[in-house]
């Protein structure tokens, strides 16, 4: 099956395809709409979350500053110790979230579930087609937190993770390609 394609960078890729980001700036516009199967590219990511400082991700920064908090606690204790696995992460007011609070802290669930199993096993694939995103329109003056000044706003919608990813594909362009997927 002929798929249209557009390569991103990890992590961003993840944040696309888990809804967590709602916009991809790209310095092009294009008239296609609909589907657009994400092809990941950049670095595998071993060890837990890449570095995510750069992006709007107001879970992941707050959940990195408590557990530095909590390593620095740790060292300070003489007699207490706090393993990792004694950390537990919940959403609080679930029900009262945005959509892109809840898909963000899904995906950092995730990513620590996967590493706490195997932590030299890759979250973050890349040269690999791991989802898919509807594009819905293009724009220059989007409000989301996402869209750089300067750039066309590529309005997505309807974020898709693929349970396994597409993997060995080495392709890497900035525009829109075709690929044939088996099916």
């Amino acid at each position: 099956m002929e798929v249209t394609c557009l390569s991103v960078p990890s992590p961003r890729s993840y944040l696309l395809c888990y809804g967590v980001a709602d916009v991809e700036n790209r310095g092009f516009s294009t008239d296609y709409r609909g589907t657009l199967y994400i092809h990941s590219t950049g670095r595998y990511a071993f060890a837990g979350m890449p570095d995510m400082s750069d992006f709007p991700t107001p879970i992941i920064h707050e959940f990195d500053r408590l557990i530095a908090a909590v390593a620095d606690l740790e060292e300070e204790c003489r007699y207490v110790s706090i393993p990792e696995q004694g950390v537990r992460v919940t959403l609080k007011n679930e029900d009262a979230q945005s959509e892109p609070a809840v898909a963000e802290y899904n995906l950092l669930s995730d990513v620590y579930n996967a590493y706490r199993k195997n932590p030299h096993q890759p979250f973050f694939h890349v040269k690999s087609i791991i989802g898919t995103v509807d594009l819905v329109d293009i724009v220059t003056d989007s409000k989301s937190p996402w869209a750089e000044k300067g750039y066309n706003h590529w309005i997505l919608e309807n974020p898709v993770l693929f349970r396994e990813p597409f993997t060995g594909i080495s392709i890497s362009r900035t525009g829109l390609w075709k690929h044939e997927l088996p099916l």
